[in-house]
């Protein structure tokens, strides 16, 4: 009689699995989503995209990402007015495309270029993405 008691446990639990592991497989699952990855502009196409920003808004400051040290989530911005970048302030970098990569601060200033904060990045910043801040 024990083995019937533990034979019939074991079929139950195998019925179980199978149950669960049948359920689990009809599932339909979301494909994950990978963004896009748009290379930054080369310098000869960060003049072109600077200025089609500042022909859209005389509001807009756009600078380039120089450097990234992304251990610590800074990279430094070059090309752009220091009066219009104070510490503090609120930029965002897109992509060639307008695309969001990231939001930042202005952490300091450090010669002729300011260096950023940023955080909820799509993706690592890379030399070459470009910096925009709204001054009004």
């Amino acid at each position: 009689m024990g083995n019937r008691n533990t034979l019939g446990h074991s079929l139950l639990l195998a019925a179980a699995s199978v149950l669960i592991l049948s359920a689990a497989g009809c599932q339909s699952t979301k494909p994950v989503e990978v963004p896009v990855t748009v290379a930054p502009p080369s310098v000869e196409d960060f003049a072109s995209i600077k200025g089609k920003y500042l022909a859209s808004s005389p509001d807009i400051r756009v600078g380039r990402v120089s450097e990234v040290l992304a251990s610590e989530s800074l990279a430094r911005v070059s090309d752009v007015p220091l009066d219009d970048f104070p510490v503090t302030s609120g930029l965002v970098i897109v992509d060639t495309n307008g695309g969001q990569i990231a939001t930042a601060i202005v952490d300091r200033i450090d010669g002729d270029s300011v260096v950023i904060k940023y955080a909820d990045a799509t993706r690592e910043l890379a030399i070459g993405d470009i910096a925009l801040r709204f001054i009004k």
